[in-house]
């Protein structure tokens, strides 16, 4: 199973005539906007996958950007791994604060695995699992990792 997860990126990842990865093509008018700028940092928190409805894939590839990617599903990090290594890839839940909270988990690399409960009970798919976790900051990932410079934040999560 792996090995087909692997696969698909590479697929996804060679496709010479894709412009945007992105949802509603946002990387697009990124790139644009840095259109001058190579060699950036980018910090996606709520990554989800290093490839398909990406916000800094783009950058990335394009331009040999680096960053930080975050998420709190462990295989979404293992896939940004493989795709990704130029990045620091976390496994972690950002929140305001260092608290204990519980991931709404549906299934591996799904795009509404949440922390939030009121956004869980909105949802029609039902929830596998729920998981305990601690919180961070995302100013403590940051120290944590020595970013003191980003050109670029993407945040996508709920709450």
């Amino acid at each position: 199973m792996k090995i087909f997860s692997y696969l698909s990126l590479i697929k996804k990842k060679l496709r010479p005539l894709k412009m945007s990865y992105s949802f509603g093509t946002i990387d697009i008018l990124v790139n644009y906007f840095f259109k001058n700028k190579k060699y950036g940092v980018f910090v996606d928190v709520g990554c989800q996958n290093p490839i398909s409805n990406n916000n800094t894939y783009l950058l990335y590839k394009k331009k040999k950007w680096s960053g930080v990617n975050i998420d709190l599903d462990q295989k979404n990090i293992d896939l940004f791994n493989l795709v990704r290594q130029r990045d620091i890839n976390i496994k972690a839940a950002v929140s305001s604060g260092n608290l204990k909270k519980k991931i709404y988990f549906y299934h591996d690399k799904s795009a509404i695995n949440t922390i939030e409960k009121k956004i869980s009970l909105r949802q029609k798919a039902k929830v596998k699992k729920i998981i305990d976790i601690n919180t961070v900051t995302l100013n403590q990932l940051l120290i944590k990792n020595k970013i003191k410079k980003i050109d670029f934040l993407t945040i996508d999560v709920e709450g």
